[in-house]
């Protein structure tokens, strides 16, 4: 019965995180999701550690509409070939990775958003 709380502490207690560093916004943590619903997101960036580093291609990202993306991490294995074609297909924006090796998926979503807010803080976003 514990056993949601140990794979998702950010969803059982997602205000401690925002509480702690003073954040007006709140992230979303969503539940899985089916590949479907996800490519109909319109502002949908895929991580995958075969493509080029974020901070190659953020000259080419716009803010989306309304300022929300939807980051899609692939699960540890990464995507398979059909899941990575249909997601690429689907975006609008280039696919990024936050480095060259490969993270547990929990590391990497934390760490493209942490370089995410660092970019869209940074003058280089404007």
């Amino acid at each position: 019965p514990r056993l949601p709380h140990l794979l998702h502490p950010a969803r059982c207690h997602p205000r401690l995180p925002g509480t702690a560093s003073r954040r007006s916004r709140l992230p979303t943590v969503e539940p899985l999701g089916r590949l479907g619903d996800l490519v109909a997101h319109p502002a949908l960036l895929v991580a995958d550690v075969a493509a080029e580093p974020f901070l190659h291609v953020a000259s080419s990202l716009a803010d989306p509409t309304g300022g929300e993306w939807c980051v899609v991490i692939g699960p540890e294995g990464g995507f398979d070939p059909a899941e990575r074609a249909a997601l690429t297909a689907a975006s609008k924006y280039p696919p990024v990775s936050v480095g060259s090796y490969v993270l547990r998926a929990e590391t990497a979503a934390l760490s493209l958003a942490a370089v995410m807010s660092a970019w869209r803080a940074s003058p280089l976003s404007q």
